[in-house]
């Protein structure tokens, strides 16, 4: 059984030979190193996604989802999973899922006013 009960991951896509909105800089997702997770299933059935889950302008969700979505966030920047964290908050692009990446030398969660410092929020 997968950690926390998941069994499927649903994505939006990986690679994309592309650059990043509104610059010349290509994109992580040019080079494989990008996904756009947009939510989860569990082997309970239940299923979570950013679009009718994630909880806008909080840092305390009150929902099981929307918990859930909050707390994967913090547990990949904590284990350093990804290098880049963009959360639905970031901005409006990302309103729908998850933007992760390996982008060299950073670490970074953007939960949309400033980067994540201090405790984690979940228990385990």
């Amino acid at each position: 059984v997968a950690p926390h009960g998941v069994s499927a991951m649903r994505h939006m896509g990986t690679y994309n030979c592309r650059v990043i909105s509104g610059t010349d800089t290509l994109s992580q997702h040019s080079f494989a190193a990008a996904i756009d997770i947009a939510g989860f299933e569990f082997t309970n059935g239940d299923v979570f996604t950013c679009t009718d889950h994630w909880e806008h302008g909080t840092t305390s969700p009150t929902t099981p989802g929307g918990q859930f979505l909050y707390d994967a966030a913090y547990r990949w920047y904590d284990a350093h999973i990804w290098n880049i964290i963009l959360t639905p908050n970031y901005n409006q692009a990302h309103d729908d899922h998850f933007h992760v990446d390996l982008s060299s030398g950073s670490h970074y969660i953007g939960f949309g006013n400033g980067r994540y410092i201090g405790p984690a929020p979940y228990d385990d």
